[in-house]
């Protein structure tokens, strides 16, 4: 039996520490897959992250971004402001990485995480963590981190890969990292 986004996206939250519970469920009468709230496929709790709403997807991301910021828009907006968070997990192939950094022939499924926020601005938008090698400063110290006296980088605002919260990042080739310090793996040079 092939596994779909939904069956990876749920092993996935279970992998990362989540409790989960399916909330999607099949009309009979309609003959469609219905989400809770119209947007809801799982339903997570972690103790760091919280209640979370999951979409599961595939690789058709766009319209899932769509669906949230745009059709969906009250109801997640509802959601976010009831202290909730949203989070869209898709999933694509992308080629394993040897042990010698290089890219080899094998394809993996790999996930793509986003997370939708309020903007002042804009309305809701999709936040998306796919930008590796980059940590926020809390992050970086409970690793053993430290920023280095004098040192000047440009941050950006984005999903922190190591507590899935939007922040400041900086680049985690951009702090010292001594001895016995837990040096994220997906870490870049200093710029």
């Amino acid at each position: 039996m092939a596994t779909n986004s939904f069956q990876r996206t749920k092993a996935w939250l279970v992998e990362q520490g989540f409790e989960t519970w399916k909330t999607e469920t099949f009309n009979m009468y309609s003959g469609h897959r219905e989400d809770m709230f119209g947007f809801v496929d799982i339903l997570g709790i972690h103790p760091d992250h919280g209640i979370v709403g999951v979409q599961a997807c595939g690789q058709d991301w766009a319209p899932h971004v769509e669906k949230l910021t745009v059709e969906k828009k009250d109801i997640v907006t509802r959601w976010l402001l009831a202290r909730g968070s949203v989070w869209l997990v898709g999933w694509r192939k992308l080629k394993a990485v040897t042990k010698d950094g290089k890219k080899g022939k094998a394809e993996r499924w790999a996930p793509r995480l986003g997370q939708v926020c309020l903007s002042a601005a804009d309305g809701l938008i999709v936040v998306e963590s796919t930008e590796r090698g980059y940590i926020c400063a809390v992050c970086a110290a409970e690793l053993g981190g430290s920023w280095p006296k004098g040192h000047g980088a440009t941050c950006h605002s984005g999903m922190c890969p190591e507590c899935w919260k939007v922040k400041s990042l900086a680049s985690v080739g951009d702090y010292d990292w001594p001895q016995g310090s837990r040096r994220p793996r997906h870490s870049g040079g200093r710029d």
